[in-house]
């Protein structure tokens, strides 16, 4: 049997689709199938934590000032004291710091992730 090396022609690739040990059938180009066994690959290195950052806002204010410290500029989540999220001006003024501004002065947290 010959070797084929397969390239996915849009976003999912084929073998996320097929778990391992399965079987898929393929045709290739000139119309003949071919059978691929699918089998694991060694494992990956491993990856990079995560880091985050809660921003507790305990006393209402207009603008927070989140230090999070991260070294970059996270995404950040904005909820009330109730858990809903909220909409707010997010300004990032370094890697560091961010600075979340309301229409009124709000309590609440900002969750930060990478």
């Amino acid at each position: 049997m010959a070797d084929y090396v397969i390239t996915a022609r849009s976003e999912y690739s084929v073998a996320s689709e097929v778990e391992v040990g399965g079987v898929i059938e393929v045709v290739v180009s000139d119309g003949d199938p071919a059978v691929i066994d699918v089998q694991a690959g060694p494992p990956g290195p491993p990856g990079t934590s995560s880091a985050s950052y809660l921003h507790t806002q305990a006393s209402p204010a207009s603008t927070w000032t989140v230090n999070h410290n991260l070294g970059t500029r996270p995404v950040i989540a904005v909820r009330d004291t109730g858990g809903q999220e909220i909409l707010a001006a997010i300004t990032h003024a370094s890697a560091n710091q961010a600075l979340i501004s309301f229409v009124a002065a709000k309590t609440g947290t900002a969750f930060c992730s990478l």
